[in-house]
């Protein structure tokens, strides 16, 4: 199971790398007004299109952000409440069933699901 999970989280990974256009202009399923209009969008925002030099104001502007401070508090609280859950269902599972990968796979649609 844990192997394949990772083959899956690679093959996933490569998939996104090839998928995803690295700026909005190379999106090939965006018509030249809905890029236009994304152009228009992100100038007004002032958040440009494309970065690949890294400066250190860039780090200051990150943890000064609220709204990530915000994401990272939701990822931890909901962290915490799915964890102990997973532990808790495997250990029933264990004892229930006991056998082995049917614990894993028992748990499975479950995890699934809080994805």
């Amino acid at each position: 199971m844990f192997i394949f999970m990772g083959i899956l989280t690679i093959l996933i990974g490569v998939a996104t790398f090839f998928v995803i256009p690295d700026t909005p202009m190379q999106a090939k399923w965006l018509s030249d007004n809905e890029k236009t209009e994304l152009l228009r969008h992100v100038s007004g925002n002032l958040t440009g299109v494309s970065n690949s030099h890294f400066k250190l104001s860039h780090l200051g502007e990150l943890l000064s952000d609220i709204q990530i401070w915000l994401m990272i508090l939701i990822t931890v609280l909901v962290s915490f409440q799915i964890f102990p859950l997973s532990w808790w269902q495997a250990m029933s599972v264990r004892v229930t069933f006991y056998k082995g990968d049917l614990v894993a796979l028992v748990a499975t649609p479950r995890r699934l699901v809080h994805c």
